[in-house]
């Protein structure tokens, strides 16, 4: 019940991150935030609600992307332990569209 409620919360909190970001009166052409290109890609995010959690974040390479290789697959993050003390995360889909949104950082 406890791991609902915290995909609940995350996804809420997901949601009004990008209200607030589209709310914030930018112009038409204004260009996508590092962020908004990671959530338009399919990247999901993920909040540091820990200190364990923040502890392995500050760890990375801040507010890049980082290719890490699992036994069976490849995954991405970006994570920005100062600021929003959260990551996001991606598979190969997610970054190759990234890509192709124009994202200038390659992963690491």
């Amino acid at each position: 019940m406890n791991k609902r409620i915290s995909k609940l919360f995350q996804l809420v909190v997901a949601a009004v991150v990008l209200v607030a970001m589209g709310c914030a009166g930018a112009g038409k052409d204004a260009p996508l935030s590092e962020p908004q290109m990671l959530v338009f890609s399919g990247f999901t995010l993920k909040l540091g609600s820990t200190q364990a959690a923040l502890d392995e974040v500050v760890k990375l390479p801040q507010r890049r992307i980082v290719r890490i290789e699992s036994e069976d697959r490849q995954i991405y993050v970006w994570a920005d332990a100062a600021g929003c003390r959260c990551w996001y995360v991606g598979d190969r889909v997610a970054y190759q569209r990234l890509l192709e949104l124009g994202w200038e950082n390659k992963a690491e």
